[in-house]
């Protein structure tokens, strides 16, 4: 006699919760980098064209450059 077997929904579950999980941790990552991005902008957006030239910046390159992830502060 043949042997019926089925899928196990519990490991099926703990595939789509752990896709989820994953997805709100890309989402949170995500929003991480924003505001340290924005942070930096803001930053470097009050500075004095001397102080932007020792980053090797202009105020042009400003938004370019934290897009990029040229400039850390």
């Amino acid at each position: 006699m043949a042997t019926i077997t089925f899928p196990s929904r519990a490991r099926q579950n703990t595939r789509i919760f752990d896709s989820f999980r994953d997805g709100i941790a890309a989402f949170a990552e995500g929003i991480r980098d924003g505001l340290a991005m924005e942070h930096t902008y803001r930053s470097l957006s009050r500075m004095s064209p001397d102080e932007l030239r020792r980053h090797g910046l202009t105020r042009g390159e400003i938004s370019r450059a934290v897009a990029e992830g040229r400039v850390r502060l």
